[in-house]
Protein backbone atom coordinates (compact mmCIF):
# COMPACT_ATOMS: atom_id res chain seq x y z
CA UNK A 1 0.00 0.00 0.00
CA UNK A 2 2.85 2.18 0.45
CA UNK A 3 4.46 1.89 -3.01
CA UNK A 4 7.89 1.17 -4.40
CA UNK A 5 10.61 3.67 -2.09
CA UNK A 6 11.73 6.79 -4.45
CA UNK A 7 14.74 7.70 -2.23
CA UNK A 8 17.61 7.03 -4.92
CA UNK A 9 15.37 9.04 -7.43
CA UNK A 10 15.11 12.32 -5.20
CA UNK A 11 18.65 12.71 -6.27
CA UNK A 12 17.67 13.30 -9.82
CA UNK A 13 15.48 15.84 -8.84
CA UNK A 14 18.04 18.20 -7.53
CA UNK A 15 19.99 20.54 -9.37
CA UNK A 16 23.83 20.55 -8.64
CA UNK A 17 25.50 23.75 -7.63
CA UNK A 18 26.80 24.59 -10.72
CA UNK A 19 23.28 24.65 -12.46
CA UNK A 20 21.95 26.61 -9.82
CA UNK A 21 24.76 29.06 -10.21
CA UNK A 22 24.26 28.98 -14.11
CA UNK A 23 20.47 29.53 -13.15
CA UNK A 24 21.35 33.04 -11.36
CA UNK A 25 23.48 34.29 -13.85
CA UNK A 26 21.24 34.11 -16.80
CA UNK A 27 18.15 35.14 -14.49
CA UNK A 28 20.24 38.25 -14.10
CA UNK A 29 21.54 39.01 -17.02
CA UNK A 30 18.27 38.48 -18.83
CA UNK A 31 16.58 41.05 -16.50
CA UNK A 32 19.72 43.43 -16.65
CA UNK A 33 19.16 43.11 -20.92
CA UNK A 34 15.41 44.07 -20.71
CA UNK A 35 16.36 46.96 -18.59
CA UNK A 36 18.90 48.07 -21.01
CA UNK A 37 21.99 48.05 -18.33
CA UNK A 38 23.34 44.82 -19.12
CA UNK A 39 27.44 45.67 -19.70
CA UNK A 40 30.31 43.69 -20.99
CA UNK A 41 31.58 44.29 -17.91
CA UNK A 42 29.04 42.74 -16.03
CA UNK A 43 29.18 39.50 -17.99
CA UNK A 44 33.10 39.26 -17.56
CA UNK A 45 33.21 39.56 -14.12
CA UNK A 46 34.75 36.59 -11.67
CA UNK A 47 32.45 34.00 -11.17
CA UNK A 48 30.08 34.00 -13.70
CA UNK A 49 30.01 30.54 -16.02
CA UNK A 50 31.89 30.23 -18.97
CA UNK A 51 28.92 28.75 -20.69
CA UNK A 52 26.78 31.59 -19.04
CA UNK A 53 29.06 34.16 -20.45
CA UNK A 54 29.83 33.33 -23.73
CA UNK A 55 25.63 33.30 -24.49
CA UNK A 56 25.23 36.85 -23.06
CA UNK A 57 28.49 38.68 -24.38
CA UNK A 58 27.69 39.76 -27.27
CA UNK A 59 24.01 40.85 -26.28
CA UNK A 60 26.04 42.90 -23.83
CA UNK A 61 28.44 43.84 -26.42
CA UNK A 62 25.55 45.32 -28.46
CA UNK A 63 24.01 47.16 -26.16
CA UNK A 64 27.32 48.92 -25.27
CA UNK A 65 27.79 49.80 -28.63
CA UNK A 66 23.69 50.64 -28.97
CA UNK A 67 24.38 53.22 -25.54
CA UNK A 68 28.02 54.85 -27.28
CA UNK A 69 26.29 55.44 -30.36
CA UNK A 70 23.12 57.58 -28.97
CA UNK A 71 25.40 59.43 -26.84
CA UNK A 72 24.83 57.40 -23.55
CA UNK A 73 27.88 57.25 -21.07
CA UNK A 74 28.17 54.81 -18.38
CA UNK A 75 28.99 56.13 -15.36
Amino acid sequence: TKGINTDRLQAYLAFTTEQQNADFWTKQFREEYEQGTLTADSVDQPGVPIEVRETWRNRAQQLDQQRSDSGIKQL
